[in-house]
């Protein structure tokens, strides 16, 4: 798989190719100083399956910076890592067509989970962008999409396949690492895909979750064989 890493700092450049070494899938990483750098090198290089990007570079960079990148190549995916950890500077790079926001304060291992829901097709918020919606929007200040009055479909629209598999095995009363066992995918992985879940049902916990999926009556996969499956484990 190949990365392309849009970063002005070498130094942080540096750590970031580090990181994505311990990641269990071969990465190579393309490095460029700038926007404009890393746009030259998307036409020589198809393969790209990913463009992290800061939001804080010489030249154009920001918003004007994703946009410009995401209009060039609008099947290039897109995922934000910036210093910033405003909710509105989410929401705004989120709005700019970004699908996904890493801290750069975030661990490693929060790193490496948040891409791997990416790479899925999933979106990837920080814990403390809960009240967006997989839009950006600020859903907390909008009630006409309150959980009780937004349709399910409209709901699972917002979840990928895997999260719906995530929610319905929560439903089931099991911890996060033998969801992971059930899955075949890490227990930072589980949390990451939880924030998602959480923040599609406008709730804070897994109790609030179950009570979310019952109220609005919420269709999800059949997990009975992954659930047989399953050994017990230590709860979280």
């Amino acid at each position: 798989m190949k990365l392309l890493l849009i970063d002005d700092h070498a130094l942080f450049r540096a750590g970031m190719q580090a990181m994505l070494a311990r990641s269990p899938a071969p990465i190579t990483v393309l490095e460029a100083p700038d926007i404009q750098t890393g746009m030259d090198l998307v036409p020589a290089n198809p393969d790209i399956a990913l463009a992290l990007v800061d939001l804080t570079m010489p030249g154009v960079s920001g918003l004007p910076g994703v946009l410009a990148l995401r209009e060039r190549f609008p099947e290039l995916p897109v995922v934000v890592m910036s210093a910033s950890e405003e909710p509105r500077a989410i929401a705004n790079a989120m709005r700019a067509g970004a699908v996904g926001f890493i801290p750069k304060s975030s661990t490693p291992s929060v790193m490496l989970a948040a891409l791997d829901i990416v790479m899925k097709g999933g979106r990837y918020l920080p814990p403390q962008a809960l009240g967006l919606g997989a839009d950006g929007q600020d859903d907390r200040r909008e009630s006409d999409v309150a959980p009780e009055r937004m349709p399910p479909a409209g709901l699972q629209s917002r979840l990928t396949p895997r999260q719906l598999e995530v929610l319905a095995l929560l439903v089931q009363g099991m911890p996060n690492k033998r969801i992971a066992r059930c899955l075949g995918i890490e227990p930072s992985t589980i949390k990451m895909h939880l924030t998602v879940i959480f923040g599609a049902l406008r709730v804070a916990n897994r109790t609030q979750a179950v009570a979310a999926v019952y109220r609005l009556g919420l269709q999800l996969p059949d997990v009975s064989a992954l659930a047989e499956m399953a050994t017990s484990g230590d709860p979280d």
